[in-house]
């Protein structure tokens, strides 16, 4: 973040945040196996243990990956590429693994 930049809208909050870091991040995810996309709302759990740590905030079925994907807010321990998470889809925790954003780049 480029808070030496200058003044602009938001910088003294963006500054006060800095030092002690976010509860939350965003983190993007991909689901490990073949299931229905995550939804907004839907809770994220750690793996493999029914401990709510976040929520979906989007989610799809990704045409172009043949996945499902997904964003949603975590704990910044959680946020880190490779995680393996579990997001409660209809009742049932399903895998699904934190991986870095973008989702997919242009050769």
């Amino acid at each position: 973040m480029a808070l030496e930049k200058g003044d602009f809208t938001g910088r003294a909050v963006l500054a006060e945040q800095k030092p002690p870091g976010t509860a939350k991040q965003l983190a993007a995810f991909r689901m490990a196996a073949h299931s229905p996309p995550p939804r907004p709302h839907y809770p994220i759990v750690k793996a493999g243990r029914p401990e709510r740590i976040g929520e979906v905030t989007s989610g799809t079925h990704s045409p172009t990956l043949r996945m499902a994907i997904g964003l949603g807010y975590v704990p910044p321990q959680f946020a880190a590429p490779n995680t393996p998470i579990d997001i409660e889809i209809r009742g049932k925790p399903m895998p699904a693994v934190v991986m870095p954003k973008p989702f997919y780049r242009k050769s």
